[in-house]
């Protein structure tokens, strides 16, 4: 079965869209101000956030001595996905 979306029907998913990429940067400022706040050592290695998340960053530069890393392994926005 075929489904069509309507012009409005596609306003209002391009504009969850959007919002959900804002709440997810929104979270990573977060996370980033309140690490900072602690006075703990910061160094973002690798983001797609250059090309509106839509690739996964290759040749990642990992500190083999960082205490946490954090990967987005899913992205539902994008559809894309750590392998």
């Amino acid at each position: 079965m075929t489904k069509f979306v309507t012009e409005e029907g596609l306003r209002k998913i391009k504009e969850e869209l959007e919002h959900r990429k804002t709440a997810v940067r929104q979270s990573i400022a977060n996370a980033i101000k309140e690490a900072r706040i602690q006075n703990k050592p910061i160094k973002v290695p690798a983001s797609s956030e250059d090309r509106n998340f839509c690739y996964i960053p290759q040749n990642i530069p990992f500190n083999k001595d960082a205490a946490y890393v954090h990967i987005t392994s899913n992205n539902t926005i994008k559809g894309t996905q750590w392998a």
